[in-house]
């Protein structure tokens, strides 16, 4: 069973969304780097010396380790994949960008940092 738009376009349509769409799977894998690039570099960094910037996330790490944030963050991706399977949508591609976009300006601002006091 799934959720159909009420209106013509499809995952093969013009545009960005529909580009975006035949590319689903990527973005997801997309995802994945980006989540484990943000585990790692945060994890890394801290190695370094510095510190975690969100105080809920650096609340997480000091009580129970790295490991809670790739759990959190492994569940994030779970949820996000199995709410847009049930969509048959090409819109639903959002969730992957959601995701990925913020979770790879993190890992290349972590691995800045890290470049920048690892000299």
């Amino acid at each position: 069973m799934a959720i159909r738009a009420n209106h013509s376009a499809d995952t093969h349509g013009q545009g960005v969304v529909g580009a975006l769409a035949r590319r689903e799977a990527a973005l997801w894998y997309a995802v994945l780097f980006a989540a484990v690039g943000d585990v790692v570099t945060t994890g890394v960094g801290l190695h370094f010396g510095l510190v975690e910037g969100n105080p809920v996330v650096s609340a997480w790490i000091d009580g129970y380790g790295l490991w809670l944030l790739a759990l959190v963050k492994g569940f994030i991706v779970g949820l996000g994949w199995l709410v847009t399977r049930p969509l048959d949508h090409p819109g639903r591609v959002v969730v992957p960008l959601g995701l990925a976009l913020p979770w790879l300006l993190a890992t290349v601002s972590n691995a800045t940092l890290i470049a920048l006091v690892a000299v």
